[in-house]
């Protein structure tokens, strides 16, 4: 199921809207603060951690922050 970001052209609210398949029709989007139908489709953009396996030597795991020694 594809998310898709949007922003209503008429209040400026960014928002995101979960579809069952990767077609949907724009006018079927409605902002959900004003309910406009005017909506524009954002450009999603996915993070991703570009350093070297060599730079994440010697870092410690993260714990879980209890003071138990756990690494979850």
């Amino acid at each position: 199921m594809p998310i898709y970001e949007f922003k209503c052209k008429k209040c400026d609210t960014e928002f995101s809207e979960l579809f069952s398949s990767s077609e949907f029709k724009i006018n079927d989007v409605a902002c959900p603060k004003c309910h406009s139908h005017a909506a524009e489709k954002l450009l999603s953009v996915f993070a991703s951690d570009t350093r070297s396996p060599d730079e994440f030597a010697g870092m410690d795991a993260p714990s879980c922050g209890h003071g138990c020694g756990c690494h979850n």
